[in-house]
């Protein structure tokens, strides 16, 4: 597998990670499990259109972004979105459980979910950090 490095704004992208780390801890906290399916819709949409495609970071690109400009950050564009995807899987496994049970269960690793994503949107990505263990 190939690595694509391309760059995007530091606002977008630190944007992006923060406030699915927060929608994450939201559903957790308020216990609503409906905030889990907007995570994996935008996790989803980073998978399917590229994380600088991605509707968080045009978001922040084209409004926030325009107010307070970032610099422009490297990334590698398939180790992420192998993150991403992972990322989903997890929020698929929360939303099965959570919807189909053990609820209690689901809360758990939503629980786990919540801290795993925290630990990335801190720069910390186990998910790329697999990514480039199992293809470079």
């Amino acid at each position: 597998m190939g690595s694509d490095k391309v760059m995007i704004s530091k606002g977008g992208y630190a944007f992006s990670r923060y406030f699915l780390a927060v929608l994450i801890w939201m559903s957790l906290l308020l216990k609503q499990k409906e905030l889990l399916l907007i995570v994996l819709a935008f996790l989803l949409l980073a998978v399917a259109l590229k994380l600088r495609r991605s509707p968080l970071v045009v978001f922040y690109d084209s409004t926030i972004g325009r107010i307070l400009q970032s610099k422009q950050v490297e990334i590698d564009e398939d180790g992420l979105r192998f993150a991403n995807a992972l990322g989903g899987t997890l929020c698929l496994i929360c939303l099965g459980l959570l919807y189909f049970g053990p609820v209690a269960l689901g809360w758990y690793i939503t629980g786990f979910f919540a801290v795993f994503k925290t630990v990335s949107a801190f720069g910390y990505c186990p998910g790329l950090k697999l990514y480039e263990l199992l293809w470079k």
